[in-house]
């Protein structure tokens, strides 16, 4: 029984003493835990004596501040800042003092391109894609195989000059070894020579298969041949595709192209005021030694110095919602300082020697398509 008393009584003397130690040393103006539990600890000074002292202790909108460090004052300047709606749309990225540049906020709130950026980023993927199917055809055994894959680098536009120039020429390298050579039917009809055949019946009889525009001088260009002489038994090979005509009038350019292969291109002259057309045309009319009828009105015959047709043309059909479609064309000039101008009263002119060559290719029917 003494044993208990005497237990309780240290107990008693214990709790007592530790509540009177934690009185003591408790502060009148101690930080009480908030109901989150972001107790911020009191930070110690080190005093000379080698004890630790408790540091003044603020409490400042929720923040523990330390005042036994002075803090120099720094001067604050001022900063304006301004709303998406305030800068002007497409305002360009400017450097910020202090920091990287900050891009200009976009109208619905999120951030705006630099200017020609996007376009840039397309054309170089562009440009890529180009000099991947140059190096793809560089790579591959089948001459139909690469000139397609040619064509469609060098239409693309995205090679630079040197580039497309030498795709252009590797190209018509690797046409007299495809579609250009006899040895080679892919892509092509075979078409068997009878008695009292000849180019012209030929082209005709193509046609009523759905092979329009085909002439004496596209057989003799596919079949390698250097005359229009035939015979019986033989076989020629006629295209699958059409053959169309493609006009860029800002490169001041012709192509002439067999369903997606181009096969030859010309530096043509255009109409001056933006005269020439665009759109799709089809050829109606294939003359040779064109007379030239003026806008003023009167006819100026072949071979006039006065005449701008050249020694050949190829006018345009009419067509619906446009009426002078039909006084539209391809034709030849004896001004060849024309060719790459804006100088024709609106048709596409050519160097004579050039048009002659196009025209043997040209049937009627074939599309034109002129592009900006």
């Amino acid at each position: 029984m003494r044993k208990w008393l005497v237990a309780l009584v240290l107990l008693g003397v214990g709790t007592a003493g530790a509540i009177k130690i934690w009185r003591e040393r408790a502060s009148p103006g101690s930080i009480e835990p908030r109901d989150d539990d972001d107790v911020a600890a009191a930070p110690k000074e080190v005093v000379d004596d080698g004890d630790v002292a408790e540091a003044p202790i603020v409490e400042h909108d929720g923040v523990s501040l330390d005042l036994s460090t002075q803090v120099p004052e720094v001067e604050l300047t001022p900063v304006t800042t301004e709303s998406a709606a305030e800068r002007p749309t497409g305002a360009p990225i400017e450097p910020n003092a202090s920091g990287p540049a900050v891009a200009a906020a976009a109208p619905d709130g999120g951030i705006e391109d630099q200017p020609g950026g996007a376009t840039k980023f397309a054309e170089g993927e562009a440009r890529r894609k180009a000099i991947g199917l140059v190096d793809a055809a560089g790579k591959h055994s089948d001459p139909i195989e690469q000139t397609r894959l040619l064509s469609e680098a060098v239409l693309s536009g995205s090679l630079d000059r040197e580039s497309e120039a030498k795709a252009y020429q590797t190209l018509l390298e690797a046409h007299q070894r495809g579609l250009l050579s006899p040895r080679v039917h892919d892509r092509c009809l075979l078409v068997e020579v009878v008695d009292g055949d000849s180019l012209w019946r030929i082209c005709k009889r193509v046609a009523k298969d759905g092979h329009a525009g085909v002439t004496p001088g596209l057989i003799q260009l596919v079949n390698g041949m250097t005359s229009d002489r035939i015979r019986a038994g033989a076989k020629l090979k006629i295209p699958n595709a059409p053959v169309s005509i493609l006009v860029e009038k800002s490169k001041y350019r012709l192509s002439v192209l067999i369903g997606d292969l181009l096969m030859r291109r010309y530096l043509v002259g255009i109409g001056k005021d933006n005269k020439t057309p665009e759109g799709d045309f089809t050829i109606k009319s294939r003359l040779v030694d064109p007379p030239w009828f003026p806008p003023g009105g009167g006819q100026i015959p072949a071979g006039d110095p006065e005449n701008v047709l050249g020694t050949r043309w190829l006018g345009f059909a009419e067509k619906p919602g446009f009426a002078d479609a039909a006084t539209f064309g391809i034709h030849g000039t004896r001004e060849d300082d024309s060719i790459g101008t804006q100088s024709s009263n609106g048709c596409v002119r050519m160097h004579n020697q050039e048009v002659e060559e196009l025209f043997e290719w040209i049937g009627e029917g074939v599309t034109v398509t002129i592009q900006p």
